[in-house]
């Protein structure tokens, strides 16, 4: 059976509990590779990527608060060099910051990774 996200990548911040966790799990379930980022549950973060590769996706966290801009930036170039882009983007909850900093980086997303001045 085909997975209908397979080839597909997900970055869900506040993904290491909660409803954060249960829907990096699912697209985790439905074949795409994940991304999480916590702010201050490293364990817990990890113990879910840790579940997410034993069912047979790639899955990474990463610290970041998505309070500070230049956090999320580096969150957006560490999902490239890991995972190289992604096709969702799920944040629970969403802080206005980030929605205002997010929009042009999903805009120019492809050069993001290569920008010197980032």
């Amino acid at each position: 059976m085909t997975k209908k996200l397979a080839g597909k990548v997900a970055l869900v911040t506040g993904g290491s509990r909660g409803i954060g966790a249960a829907i990096a799990m699912r697209f985790a379930a439905d074949g795409a590779d994940v991304a999480i980022s916590y702010a201050a549950s490293p364990d817990r973060a990890k113990q879910v990527a840790k579940q997410i590769e034993s069912e047979g996706a790639r899955a990474f966290a990463v610290k970041a608060d998505q309070a500070d801009p230049k956090q999320v930036i580096d969150l957006v170039k560490s999902v490239h060099a890991h995972l190289a882009s992604w096709t969702f983007w799920l944040t629970t909850p969403v802080p206005t910051s980030l929605v205002s900093l997010v929009t042009p980086l999903l805009i120019s997303r492809r050069s993001i990774a290569s920008s010197p001045s980032m």
